[in-house]
This record gives structure tokens, C-alpha cells and sequence, in this order.
């Protein structure tokens, strides 16, 4: 063989060589490099199309503070069961019931919950269209607190005197003007003056700033637990035939499908907390670290949080009714009698046909879960 003819041949055989390493290593690239795209690819589609199925929920709350006297949002919210609804909820806290029912009217909120008595009054004056959907506080739970001490032993004793309120736009006002107005206590002979919620509040009393202070159940239970010498004036009777605390949506959300879900969601937790209340406090603390006590064995802190919700689940009724009861159904006899109240006491200075007021639609779909299972779950909570 001539060295020109093996010169070709080595060329030859190095170029097959060379063909079949790069066609090795091709073959390796195309077994593995689809198969990581296709699941970097599935992935990305099983987290849009989670997204896509999430529907996002403005809730506002009438309150500055969404602590443990709000179990009815919160519970949902750290379980899950708004989520197991599909929805992707987010709290709002909108100061008081007046400021609420003003943002839900401007669409910032998708549904609110707040006084109803501020609703109404909303409704009437302004011809707000305002839909209570579900009833979470099933009485009115407004108390004025005294100093232990004080002279004062009836609304009659408050002529001329000095009283506070959370801030001048909650609903505790035109509740106070109502009992104001049946014990004869003319509205401009009492100073009325913001002094906030919590210790604030409770230190404006403590110090003569206030004679009196009108709040609601969780919070008259947050200045006992924490050591103020407070009473409560006797309660009227017809606190007990009102609702407080509603569920709204305005009337051009009535067919929203999140009416139902939020309402079912709201309803375990009051089955959950009906049956298992220590352990609510618990979940909250869990689920807001940061109101938690820095030991969570703390004795005094957990009998603090644990009378504030318990406040509430006195004023949801859920302490009393029955388990299965229809949580976020109402009636139209106590829209009746809540409006004829407000009249009477010459809150609004006409009377509306009172299913203008409420909507019942959504009301078998509540209780649409299996209620032993969410007891068996509060009572196997640790």
C-alpha cells in the first residue's frame, strides 16, 4: 500500500471514529434533555392552572384590629377552607363599620362584614345597596363599661356625662343613641368622644376622660382580662332579638358564587368553635406569630385571648344554639323588629319594605358539608 492510499485510509477511519463519539453524545443529549423540559413544562402549567382556579376575595372587616375577636374570618383563613373553596382570600381591616360599608360601596372590597345597624342606616339615608347575606353576631353584643366603682348604674345615669366610643363612626354610636333615646337621656346632653380600642380606650376610662365607654363583647372581655376594675350596665332585652355583625354584598353581587363558599367557610368555623374554643386561640396564635406570647405556655395571655373570642362566640350564638343549627340564615321578622327600632328611636325617619335589608338565597348552601366531621376535628385538636 502506497503511503498516499493509508494517509486517505487513517483520515477515513478517524472521521468515522469522530462521527460515531458526536453521534453517542447527541443520542445521550436527546434521551435526557426532553424529558427535564417536559417536566419543567408541566409544572409551570400545574401552578397556572392552580392560579387560574383560585378566585381572589376582598373581605373587610368594621374593625382597626383583626385580633381573637374575629374567630369567624381568622379560623377559615389558618384551616384552609377558604382555599378549599377555591378562593384566595385577603382581610381587611377597615376601621370601623362606617369606614367598611364606604369601601365595600367603592369596590375595594368584593364583600364585607360589619354592624348592621350602620348597614341599615346606610340603606335609608343614603340608599346604599347593601345585602345582608349572612348573619355572623346573632345578637347585639354593644355594652357600656363602667369603672367598678362609679355611680353610674343605668343608661338613665348618663345625662350630662362623658361618653367614649371606639371612634365616632362605629356602629356603637347609633346603638348608644338608641338606648340614649329609651331611658330618656337626651342625646345633647351627653359629650361624646373617640378614645380607640383597646388599653387606649380602657385608660381613657380608667383616668376620667370618660365616664363611660360603649364597645362590643370581645373587647369589654379585653379590659377585664387585663386587670381594669370594669362593670357592664345591664343590657337591654331587645339585644337579643337583633343581629349584629352581618355578611354584605352589594346588590349588584348577589348572584357571586363566593357568597355561598365565604358562608360555608364562616360556618365550620362556627361549628369548630362551638366544639373546641381553647383550641381557636391556639390556631390564631399559630397562625399571627407575632400576637402570640413569647412563652405559649403563658396562663395570663391565653385567658386574655381566650375571653375576647369567647366574647364572640357568645354574640355568634354558637354557645348556645345547636350544633347543627342553620348558621347564616335570618328572618324577616327581626329585620322587621331592627328597623322598627331604629324608627322608634328616630334613627331613620322612614320605613322600607325590611326584605330590602337581606337576601336569603344562599342560605341551604351554608351547611353544605358534613358538620360531624368538623366537630370530630375541634375535638381531636391539640
Amino acid at each position: 500500500m502506497s503511503k498516499r492510499l493509508l494517509s486517505i485510509f487513517i483520515l477515513i477511519l478517524f472521521l468515522l471514529l469522530l462521527s460515531a463519539c458526536n453521534s453517542s453524545t447527541s443520542g445521550g443529549e436527546s434521551q435526557e434533555e426532553p424529558q427535564d423540559n417536559t417536566s419543567v413544562e408541566e409544572v409551570k402549567e400545574g401552578e397556572e392552572k392552580a392560579v387560574e382556579e383560585m378566585t381572589s376575595v376582598k373581605l373587610v372587616i368594621g374593625t382597626a384590629d383583626i385580633n381573637q375577636g374575629y374567630p369567624w374570618a381568622t379560623l377559615p383563613l389558618a384551616m384552609g377552607w377558604f382555599e378549599e373553596e377555591g378562593l384566595d382570600v385577603t382581610l381587611i381591616p377597615g376601621e370601623s363599620s362606617g369606614a367598611a360599608v364606604q369601601i365595600l360601596l367603592a369596590g375595594q372590597a368584593d364583600i364585607g362584614a360589619f354592624s348592621s345597624n350602620t348597614a341599615m342606616l346606610a340603606t335609608v339615608n343614603e340608599d346604599a345597596p347593601l345585602k345582608s347575606v349572612y348573619p355572623i353576631a346573632r345578637r347585639n353584643g354593644n355594652v357600656f363599661a363602667v369603672l367598678d366603682d362609679s355611680p353610674i348604674q343605668d343608661i338613665s345615669d348618663l345625662k350630662g356625662t362623658k361618653v367614649g366610643f371606639p371612634d365616632l363612626g362605629t356602629s356603637q354610636v347609633p346603638f348608644a343613641h338608641a338606648r340614649f333615646q329609651e331611658s330618656d337621656v337626651p342625646i345633647d346632653s351627653v359629650e361624646e368622644i373617640g378614645v380607640g380600642y383597646g388599653v387606649q380606650a380602657f385608660e381613657a376610662l380608667n383616668n376620667g376622660t370618660v365616664d363611660s365607654y360603649v364597645t362590643f363583647s370581645s373587647l369589654y372581655a379585653l379590659g377585664n382580662a387585663n386587670g381594669y376594675d370594669i362593670r357592664a350596665l345591664p343590657r337591654a332585652d331587645w339585644q337579643n332579638d337583633m343581629f349584629d355583625y352581618s355578611l354584605y354584598v352589594t346588590e349588584d353581587n348577589l348572584d357571586s358564587d363566593i357568597i355561598a363558599k365565604v358562608g360555608r367557610a364562616f360556618a365550620k368555623a362556627t361549628v369548630f368553635l362551638a366544639t373546641n374554643p381553647e383550641a381557636a386561640v391556639k390556631i390564631f396564635w399559630e397562625q399571627y406569630p407575632e400576637r402570640a406570647p413569647i412563652d405559649p405556655n403563658d396562663e395570663a395571655a391565653f385567658n386574655s385571648d381566650f375571653e375576647i373570642l369567647t366574647g364572640q362566640v357568645g354574640d355568634m350564638r354558637a354557645d348556645e344554639l345547636p350544633i347543627d343549627f342553620p348558621w347564616g340564615s335570618q328572618d324577616m321578622e327581626t329585620w322587621e323588629f331592627m328597623q322598627d327600632f331604629l324608627y322608634e328611636t328616630g334613627m331613620i325617619d322612614e320605613k322600607l319594605d325590611p326584605s330590602i335589608y337581606f337576601d336569603n338565597s344562599n342560605e341551604a348552601e351554608f351547611l353544605d358539608f358534613e358538620v360531624a366531621e368538623i366537630v370530630k376535628l375541634a375535638e381531636d385538636w391539640e
